[in-house]
């Protein structure tokens, strides 16, 4: 078991230099394959990490879907982990952002607004904060871009977005 894991961390580290060096191809294929040794129980820590990784790939060649979808597996992680061990993590703070930037990216408002009342409401756990309020301020700004942008006819399926937006 240890050998998998050693051996998923050089094929880790090897991924993340490529994806440092402007090759996210080639590091979607590495970190993959480290995948198989990560997934156990007590290398999830490593299993979160490999898919944020993997997700900012996928981002950089411009397959939202597919980051989207890494990242959601890395929040699972994350909330099992939660609900098996009853703590929190700035980890789920920042995965459960970076969803919400992801879904507002690809114009999913509510779950967007999910993603990140969920952010909010895990941080709130901690004394400090692990949002900047720079980082807030600008999901608000992008959001409110969103909204401005949605067309006309549409505008009729947001006349609830002013309480939700109220309630967070």
């Amino acid at each position: 078991r240890g050998g998998d894991v050693a051996a998923s961390w050089n094929l880790l580290k090897r991924g993340a230099r490529r994806l440092e060096s402007g090759k996210p191809y080639q590091a979607i294929k590495l970190l993959g394959k480290s995948l198989a040794g990560f997934y156990k129980e007590e290398s999830s820590n490593e299993m979160v990490f490999a898919m944020r990784m993997i997700s900012s790939a996928y981002e950089d060649i411009g397959l939202p879907w597919a980051s989207r979808a890494s990242m959601l597996f890395a929040a699972s992680l994350l909330t099992d982990k939660f609900w098996k061990k009853d703590e929190l993590s700035i980890e789920q703070v920042k995965s459960y952002m970076r969803i919400s930037w992801i879904e507002l990216q690809l114009g999913r408002l509510g779950q967007s607004l999910l993603w990140f009342e969920l952010a909010l409401i895990v941080q709130s756990g901690f004394d400090d904060n692990v949002l900047s309020e720079n980082e807030v301020i600008n999901f608000d700004g992008c959001m409110g871009q969103l909204i401005l942008n949605t067309p006309h006819n549409q505008l009729l399926n947001l006349e609830a977005l002013p309480n939700v937006l109220e309630d967070l």
